[in-house]
């Protein structure tokens, strides 16, 4: 059973990626899909929620994201030195996008 917490962080955890996703949404749609690894039906339901939807959406006792790294490398590229530091953003994207590429051929 899961103490109350650990409950309460996890319903925090998904108010906050809730809002910070329907703001993502609302300034770039087509990046913040990108970024958050979710489709566009899932993009305009988010968008679509009065507040009180989200509320409760939070208040789920799962975690409503998910880490989207599935590989160590992935990890690894976001912990490169100082020197890599400009080249990262764009290499993250390139493995995202990557798997987003697999993932449709599939």
């Amino acid at each position: 059973m899961i103490n109350r917490d650990t409950l309460d962080e996890i319903q925090e955890m998904n108010m906050t990626y809730l809002l910070l996703a329907k703001q993502l949404l609302s300034d770039d749609r087509a990046a913040a899909i990108f970024r958050l690894g979710i489709s566009e039906d899932v993009a305009d339901y988010i968008q679509s929620l009065p507040s009180r939807k989200l509320v409760q959406i939070a208040r789920s006792s799962q975690v409503i994201c998910a880490l989207r790294f599935s590989e160590v490398r992935e990890l690894e590229v976001t912990l490169a030195t100082r020197r890599d530091h400009i080249e990262t953003p764009s290499h993250q994207a390139i493995l995202l996008a990557s798997k987003l590429a697999n993932a449709v051929e599939q």
